[in-house]
């Protein structure tokens, strides 16, 4: 059985672990538990005096302040950096689907005005199915993700609304540039091998969210979209232009080193 001056020193233990769970807050959970085992078996001995009891309640409660600063400067910056960086994914991984889509327009040619057997690639309400091609042949089923469903008008075009992005494509103009607005006059040679597009934040949330550029070749790259804490491409109100990426620009910088791929699918038209 522990003497007076065994549960005395114990229990100053326990109020030293609490006062450093304030300044190592990862410490509050575990010093927690000693401090709820060290009450049980002071008390289980008919309380230990009002000095003992105060010195846990004391280990308590700078506990329970480790335990909150744990929470707002670790747990849930944590559990929110975890969420942007599923949303990026995400964002990428359906940027990869709009190649998938484009390869398919170029091996079976669905948009061919030069009749070479080699597609053109298209704007994203074509994809979609929510206007005719180009060229008035219809598409047997739409070719987008079917998470890419919404539909939202920017100032650059039609953009495809798919969870915390927005998805968009440009294609090449006659007379040079690029332009994600249907209706414009395609440079239809140019846009069976050249097609830009981006996913950028739909909305500003917690923390900045990165903005992604995909080409035809699938070169992938990342913009940190931050400006003095703000994001720089942010919802249907600031879409980044079509040349964002294809400028001398080093903040986009290649997506955890993806390296594009060498030849188009379809570059040579089927026999």
């Amino acid at each position: 059985m522990s003497s007076p001056r065994h549960t005395l020193a114990r229990t100053l233990a326990v109020v030293a672990l609490g006062l450093a769970c304030i300044w190592f807050s990862k410490l509050s959970l575990f010093v927690g538990v000693l401090v709820l085992i060290s009450a049980a078996a002071t008390l289980s001995r008919g309380g230990g005096g009002r000095l003992l009891v105060g010195l846990h309640v004391l280990a308590g409660v700078l506990t329970l302040i480790g335990l909150l600063r744990f929470v707002v400067t670790e747990a849930v910056p944590g559990v929110v950096a975890g969420g942007e960086r599923a949303a990026s994914k995400l964002a990428v991984s359906k940027l990869r689907g709009l190649v998938v889509a484009q390869d398919t327009m170029r091996r079976f040619a669905y948009v061919d005005p030069d009749g070479d057997g080699i597609g053109s690639a298209v704007w994203i309400p074509e994809l979609g199915g929510d206007i005719p091609l180009r060229t008035g042949r219809p598409l047997t089923a739409a070719l987008l993700n079917r998470e890419l469903s919404g539909r939202i008008d920017t100032p650059l075009g039609p953009a495809a609304v798919g969870g915390a992005y927005l998805y968009i494509v440009c294609l090449p103009k006659l007379g040079g540039g690029f332009t994600a607005q249907p209706g414009t006059p395609v440079d239809e040679e140019l846009a069976e091998r050249r097609w830009v597009g981006y996913a950028w934040p739909a909305a500003e949330v917690h923390g900045v969210q990165e903005a992604y550029f995909i080409d035809e070749h699938e070169t992938i790259l990342a913009f940190d979209n931050d400006d003095g804490g703000q994001p720089i491409y942010s919802g249907e109100t600031r879409p980044p232009a079509c040349d964002a990426a294809l400028r001398d620009d080093a903040r986009w910088v290649p997506w955890q080193g993806k390296k594009p791929r060498q030849r188009l699918p379809g570059d040579t038209a089927a026999p």
